[in-house]
This record gives structure tokens, sequence and C-alpha cells, in this order.
């Protein structure tokens, strides 16, 4: 069974969509019967929704920028400190968690053999490097990037370059020799599907 994830974030939130944020997150969870024992308190939570509501109310100061930030600084910390209780109480279930007003992170969906990469381009860069390239490939974390010298044959010696991305520099390779290359998505499942070879000769 997947985990379920309250997401937290509220760093990255304006002014005006922390304010909106904590306002839902207090009225969702006021009264809920799943958390009947809010810590902290939601008391503390209305409080200081409110101060920061009267701060960002207030002319524009040097005082009252300061304010505002340390208002947020706090409010933050309470709905971090919120978003933990209700984690721990929210039983793994997706329907208790959101009626608590807090978001949760999106479920992965499995996926089954990785599709075959599309777009697989070698492009010769200076002396000895080649860059290979290719659409990024749904469910993949990384790639496998394989080569040889060509031609290929059943006795090829494929070596393997690892990357996070859908792209990688190969270096220190022969001058003037041609190359053979492929690449695979890695994912959940095992099995390994290899791109067309393509071949590029090395300036």
């Amino acid at each position: 069974m997947k985990k379920v994830k309250i997401v937290t974030g509220f760093m990255r939130l304006t002014q005006t969509k922390l304010l909106q944020k904590a306002q839902m997150i207090l009225q969702s969870m006021t009264g809920n019967p799943n958390f009947p024992t809010p810590t902290p308190p939601l008391t503390d939570l209305s409080a200081a929704n409110a101060a920061f509501a009267t701060a960002l109310a207030n002319p524009k100061s040097a005082s009252n920028t300061a304010l505002k930030k340390q208002l947020r600084a706090s409010l933050i910390a309470l709905l971090n400190q919120l978003a933990l209780y209700v984690q721990m109480n929210c039983n793994n279930d997706e329907i208790i968690a959101l009626s608590s007003g807090y978001s949760i992170g999106k479920t992965k969906q499995p996926f089954g053999v990785l599709a075959k990469a599309e777009n697989f381009k070698a492009t010769p860069l200076h002396n000895g490097a080649i860059k290979l390239s290719n659409k990024k490939i749904a469910g993949a974390d990384s790639y496998i990037y394989e080569y040889t010298t060509a031609p290929v044959t059943e006795t090829s010696t494929w070596i393997t370059v690892n990357s996070t991305k859908a792209k990688t520099v190969i270096s220190n390779l022969t001058s003037g020799t041609c190359y053979a290359v492929r690449v695979a998505g890695i994912g959940a499942n095992p099995t390994i599907v290899y791109s067309d070879i393509i071949t590029s000769f090395v300036l």
C-alpha cells in the first residue's frame, strides 16, 4: 500500500496564498472528527493566522515588513507541526488526510516495461567526445548509454555510462573511429529495452 504523504512546502507560497491555505486548513480541522485533538491547538493557528492577516493589511513600512516576516515564519512553523499531527493520525487514508485541508502528494502510478527510446541522437563534439541525447522516457528513473566500436558483432563489448538525464557526453574516445551507441531507460521493472543502434564518427 502506498503511504499517504502530507504536503507542506508553505515557504513557496505567496503571502496571500499562505493566508488562504492556512484559513482553509483551520476551517477544515475545526470540529473534524478525524482529528479530535489537534497539536498544536487550533486556537494557536487561529491567532497566528489573524495576526498575519492584520500585518498584511497594514500600510507598508520597514517595521511592518519585519513583522510580516516574523509572523509568516511563526505561521508556517505551526502549519508544519500540525501537518505532522495529521500525518500521524490520518491512518494512511487519502480521504481522511484531505479532510484536514492539507494537500497530499501525488501517488506515482507503477510503470511496466519502459518504452523504447525515441529521437536518439549522437553528435560529435570536440576531439574524442560524443554527445548522446534522446526523448525522455515515461517512468524512467535513469538511463544507461552504451557504446562500442563499429561494426557491431556478436563478440562486441559494450561499455556502459549511467545518467540521470536523457542526455550524456562520452569522452576519451579515439579520434577518427566510428562508434556504435544505444540507450535504454531504467525503472522499477527490470526488463531493459534498448533503442535502435546508431553510429557516429569521433572527431
